[in-house]
């Protein structure tokens, strides 16, 4: 328990490290672009990613299902069936990078289709797209494969350090080329090359910490038999959670145009930059939690999801009240008063990052005991109905339809429809506890999002002074009122004390 809670330590610091990076760079990145370039070109960078992560889908789950594989042998120390394994998904990349470079090329002639109105008459759309098409794809060719053997190994800080230095040295480059030649072909250049040298120096790494895992091994009939189950089934879970934010931004650009996706994206920046937080937290876990599952009894487990969980959630209203709190004052701040959404659609940025973040602890055990073929029919069912809702809602009330769209179908299919297949498949009793948990914390985070936001509405919105109001709002309220609510929680009093135990083990590790 000891080592799974500083590795997990050791990856939640290195990677809060590397999201700091990866949002206070880009954040001038995009103020570049708006302000030396322009908003269309805000709207081609949106749209190129938003296309390339759907051209994604072809991985299907592969690293997912082997690091679900690799968890026991890995806890075993069995090398061959680790390296059989290794050896397994190298081949499999390798298809998969053909694969996806192919269907880019085919999807060439179509990029106009997607776009609604005009797009940047200086820019060559086709080779812009062949150097985002170059850049997804490298990876596959590389050390992909070996990321899987880190995260089963519990040791994401040894990637999360490589990028987090890697990715300076690409962002700098960046913000020189646009303000120094105004040019958005060598911004984009800059990408390929750092994602060449990241992929390097992650494969250096695995082959010097764990050459004995790089054996010549073979997997049994029966162990791809297990394999080819489990990613055919994880491909639809895949295709839900890569097509959620991709078609939002696919559909807003065929209704509305470039320029309102650009607005949206710069509102989903903000929020992915606190997602990343939560990403960190749930990828530091993840490895862990596999573990646990693998060694420790569905009751131990049962209680962990629970005390996770309540810490998570409080993490969340505490990232949602400083959404509610700054979202619009940072906006007009960055972008200005023209780039702005209403306020009723800042309000559902908010909720939709409850309602995905609600289901993050949930989901690390739904991953670790690799439950995709349970929920394959809601998984396919979120895919489509997302994307009907969203052209529905979105052609009659745009961007508000498209967030609401995306709200509903996250609710229902993943929150209510996946917890249930968890508890009933692995902990074998029904979810009800963990719904009265869920719905009582929803009751208080609006108590405290409604308090906040009309309390900033008090403040105003003008100078530093209410910028500090806000800040002190954001810090108290949240926080005062979930610690008197989960003052007497046992899951609560169990997580401070495991809190307090991990801090000693540090402690004594660089203090003996």
């Amino acid at each position: 328990m000891g080592s799974r809670s500083l590795n997990s330590s050791r990856n939640a610091v290195s990677g809060i490290i590397k999201v700091i990076v990866k949002i206070a760079l880009p954040f001038i990145i995009r103020t570049s672009l708006l302000y030396y370039l322009g908003k269309e070109y805000l709207g081609l960078n949106s749209l190129f990613s938003s296309i390339l992560s759907v051209l994604n889908l072809a991985e299907l789950g592969f690293s997912s299902a082997v690091v679900y594989r690799l968890y026991k042998p890995f806890a075993d120390n069995d090398k061959r069936t680790v390296g059989a394994y290794l050896g397994y998904l190298k081949k499999i990349y390798r298809i998969i990078g053909c694969i996806v470079f192919g269907a880019g090329i085919i999807l060439t002639p179509f990029l106009p289709k997607l776009i609604n109105g005009s797009y940047p008459s200086d820019v060559n759309l086709y080779f812009l797209y062949f150097l985002y098409l170059l850049n997804t794809s490298v990876s596959y060719f590389f050390s992909g494969y070996k990321r899987t053997l880190i995260i089963a190994a519990q040791r994401m800080d040894y990637i999360n350090i490589i990028e987090t230095g890697l990715l300076c040295l690409q962002y700098i480059a960046q913000i020189a080329t646009i303000v120094a030649f105004r040019n958005y072909v060598a911004y984009i250049i800059v990408m390929p090359v750092a994602t060449v040298m990241v992929n390097i120096a992650v494969s250096l790494l695995c082959q010097k910490e764990y050459p004995e895992y790089f054996t010549k091994g073979l997997l049994t009939v029966e162990q791809k038999k297990e394999m080819a189950s489990d990613v055919k089934w994880v491909s639809v879970y895949r295709i839900s959670e890569v097509t959620r934010n991709s078609f939002d931004s696919i559909v807003i650009s065929s209704i509305i145009g470039l320029t309102a996706v650009g607005i949206y994206n710069n509102y989903y920046y903000i929020f992915s930059a606190l997602y990343s937080f939560m990403v960190i937290i749930n990828e530091s876990l993840q490895a862990s939690i596999g573990n646990s599952i693998a060694k420790e009894t569905r009751e131990k487990n049962e209680d962990d999801i629970y005390k996770f969980s309540l810490f998570s959630l409080w993490i969340i209203l505490f990232c949602c009240t400083g959404l509610i709190c700054f979202y619009q004052p940072v906006m007009t701040l960055w972008m200005g008063a023209d780039m702005l959404l209403p306020d009723k659609d800042m309000i559902l940025f908010v909720v939709y990052f409850y309602v995905l973040n609600m289901n993050n602890i949930r989901n690390l055990y739904f991953n670790g005991n690799g439950l995709w073929k349970s929920g394959a029919k809601s998984y396919i069912i979120e895919s489509l109905f997302n994307l009907l809702l969203n052209i529905v809602l979105g052609r009659l009330f745009g961007i508000t339809g498209v967030i609401i769209a995306t709200i509903l179908t996250m609710f229902f299919c993943s929150f209510i429809w996946r917890s249930q297949i968890l508890f009933h498949r692995y902990f074998q009793k029904s979810p009800k506890c963990f719904y009265i948990m869920h719905g009582k914390m929803i009751l208080i985070s609006s108590i405290v999002l409604a308090t906040c936001l009309y309390l900033c509405e008090l403040i105003g919105n003008d100078g530093i002074l209410s910028f500090v109001g806000r800040a002190i709002i954001c810090l108290i309220i949240p926080n005062i009122i979930m610690l008197i609510y989960l003052r007497n929680n046992k899951y609560f009093k169990e997580g401070i004390s495991q809190i307090s135990a991990v801090f000693h083990m540090i402690k004594r590790k660089h203090n003996p």
